[in-house]
């Protein structure tokens, strides 16, 4: 295993200090002396960055390194936007904001301030620490739950605080019930872990929580309330990703070492990383603050391998993902396809993004729409209608509707029949042969040993009287999908029909094409269902094999027309000329 998936299993749980082992000193005085250097009282309640360096020597910890300065800056600092912070694991992106907290409660004995965690221990954790530094620190000793005042593991009140139905601090696990609440500061601190955001629904789970909390939150003309999100991608699904589509957020990135600035990085490096790299791209590949040396972190990549590394210490979940998952939507070419005629030539450009149109795969996935098209048209050369009946489970029969024009594949609609045997299903499949003028249907028939090809043959006879073909697949499906699929939406060679692509969002995460495409790998079994996914192989398989035989279909008609003219020849002799001289009169008679 490369890194802990489960780290509260670990997690020791920090005791509160009993109050009879503390040695009070309640009484506010002008100076503290740390370490032989003098802070006054004054300046720890008004500036953020003294109270900082204060608790930071206080805590034997010695000063803070240049990242660890940035975080509490940017905490500290005005922000139209809520703020994310996302650094490498051990920077103390947690105590920083757990100062931020003592410090806000010590300019004011009324904030409200609601903390979240992926699991109750670590939210009890948050609390604790806090209960003990308010106990133990001289200037903050003050502001410790009285007797009659809330304290508990999981909340408490300052004292000093006016009587209120939510208590000063409160943390709770992130699935917790925590209505009734009311918080002027809301923070997330690490909710994503693997165990709560594996699926889309545990994603979605999380993000319904995520946004109970939100919900909490006092804002008024007098309180500007404020959001804090600390945070490590989980991978390319994370919902730190989707959290920052929203464009509620201003983020704040510390990577271990200084990377490239690709559009990964680019809008979410900390501002002072990105300067430096721009005027002085030989730091890129070093380590970015000195509390890890470029030594001690290549060690740690090596103990807990490239992928956690790129997740928790390069915060890039992209590049771990990568080459897992080959199917792009942002390959595809999305368009409103016309019945009649479509553009002979079209253009791609991945900068042509299209915002508005919803999709089940990773968040930081897109469609894209050409970027050019050419005023000359044509009809489609050849039309196919793919069908991959439903074999086991509840996997649906999958149907897809595929042209060809000039060499690219036009998807035009897809879906699935639950079931597909039934007169009703097999309608709906006669009905889109019709609809879309069909030349052949194609029909896996690795199940039922070519049974449904003879149940959908003489409806289709009937109705729309076009060819029907058998295909039987034979190679392992993960494999063959993406064998096939990827180097056509590499050449981005395939284009979707919008609207099939936003009645594809209508349904539930794992039977919807975009979730099955983008989740799929060559790891066998690695999705629940599979059968629209493997019904756009199955037709795009066809119509490449189809294109592979144009040259051969050429050739056989060439051969086919100097087949008719011999035959001609031999029909009418060897010398016609002199056959019809023989009709004029006999050649030989005149000898």
């Amino acid at each position: 295993m490369d890194y802990i998936e489960n780290e509260d299993e670990l997690l020791e749980e920090i005791q509160e200090i009993p109050d009879n082992q503390i040695e009070w000193v309640e009484e506010v005085v002008d100076v503290y002396e740390v370490n032989g250097q003098e802070f006054y009282f004054d300046d720890l309640v008004e500036d953020f960055m003294v109270f900082y360096e204060y608790m930071f020597l206080r805590l034997g910890f010695g000063k803070p390194t240049e990242a660890q300065l940035k975080i509490a800056e940017y905490l500290f600092k005005d922000n139209p936007k809520d703020k994310m912070v996302l650094a490498l694991r051990g920077i103390a992106k947690s105590l920083s904001t757990q100062l931020y907290v003592l410090w806000r409660l010590l300019r004011d004995n009324d904030e409200h301030i609601l903390v979240r965690s992926a699991s109750s221990k670590r939210s009890r954790n948050f609390t604790t620490f806090l209960l003990n530094l308010l106990k133990t620190t001289p200037p903050l000793q003050h502001l410790a739950p009285r007797s009659n005042q809330r304290k508990s593991t999981e909340l408490f009140d300052v004292n000093g605080a006016k009587p209120s139905d939510s208590p000063s601090v409160y943390s709770a696990g992130v699935s917790a019930n925590v209505t009734g609440m009311r918080a002027t500061i809301v923070i997330s601190d690490d909710i994503e872990v693997p165990q709560n955001s594996g699926t889309p629904e545990t994603r979605q789970t999380l993000l319904d929580q995520y946004n109970e909390s939100i919900n909490l939150l006092v804002e008024s003309d007098e309180i500007e309330g404020e959001v804090i999100v600390l945070g490590t991608y989980q991978s390319m699904n994370s919902i730190y990703l989707e959290l920052e589509e929203t464009g509620a957020f201003d983020v704040f990135m510390i990577p271990a070492f200084y990377p490239e600035l690709n559009e990964f990085y680019y809008g979410r490096i900390a501002p002072y990383l990105k300067e430096r790299i721009e005027s002085n791209p030989e730091l890129i590949g070093k380590a970015t603050d000195t509390r890890f040396t470029t030594e001690k972190l290549e060690k740690r990549r090596l103990r807990i391998g490239n992928s956690a590394f790129e997740l928790q210490y390069m915060l890039n979940p992209s590049s771990n993902d990568e080459l897992k998952y080959p199917l792009k939507l942002k390959d595809l070419i999305v368009m409103d396809i016309d019945p009649i005629d479509n553009p002979i030539r079209i253009i791609y450009s991945s900068e042509n993004k299209i915002h508005n149109i919803k999709h089940r795969g990773f968040v930081n996935d897109y469609f894209v729409a050409p970027q050019w098209t050419s005023k000359e048209r044509l009809p489609f050369e050849f039309t196919i209608l793919a069908v991959d009946p439903s074999g086991r489970g509840e996997d649906e029969t999958g149907y897809v509707v595929i042209s060809l024009l000039g060499g690219k594949v036009f998807v035009r609609e897809f879906g699935g029949l639950i079931g597909g045997y039934e007169d009703e299903a097999l309608d709906k499949l006669i009905e889109l042969s019709i609809k879309y003028n069909v030349n052949e249907v194609v029909v896996e028939s690795n199940f039922g040993d070519g049974a449904y090809a003879k149940m959908l043959a003489p409806k289709l006879k009937e109705k729309h009287n076009c060819s029907l073909e058998e295909v039987r697949a034979v190679s392992r499906k993960e494999k063959r999908i993406i064998e096939t699929l990827e180097p056509l939406m590499n050449q981005h060679r395939v284009i979707v029909d919008r609207s099939a692509l936003e009645k594809d969002y209508e349904k539930k995460a794992q039977y919807s094409l975009t979730y099955q495409m983008t989740q799929l790998t060559e790891l066998a079994g690695c999705l629940i269902h599979d059968d629209i996914i493997d019904t756009w192989q199955l037709g795009i398989q066809y119509l490449i094999d189809y294109m592979a035989n144009d040259g051969k279909r050429a050739e056989d008609k060439w051969k086919q027309e100097q087949q008719k003219k011999l035959d001609a020849l031999f029909e009418d002799g060897l010398f016609p000329h002199l056959k019809k001289k023989e009709r004029t009169g006999n050649f030989i008679s005149k000898f």
